[in-house]
């Protein structure tokens, strides 16, 4: 099992890319996360299953800043 970090800078995104996630097998839940060089919050998918995360949420159209394999 694989253990991803996803950050997005917007709550909507951080749904979006949970719930698909979730469809695809994985486990998946969001933090809220501190500012982003003074523009406001992020978020982060914490998220863990087998397959590559950021493979799938690109399919998917779902915008992220950043993705680290925990």
């Amino acid at each position: 099992m694989r253990s991803f970090k996803i950050k997005t800078e917007t709550v909507t995104y951080a749904i979006k890319g949970r719930e698909i996630l979730r469809k695809n097998g994985f486990e998946a839940r969001i933090e809220k996360s501190g500012s982003q060089n003074g523009r406001g919050c992020s978020y982060v998918i914490e998220a863990s299953g087998s397959g590559t995360a950021e493979t799938i949420l690109r399919k998917a159209g779902i915008k992220f800043s950043e993705i680290e394999e925990i």
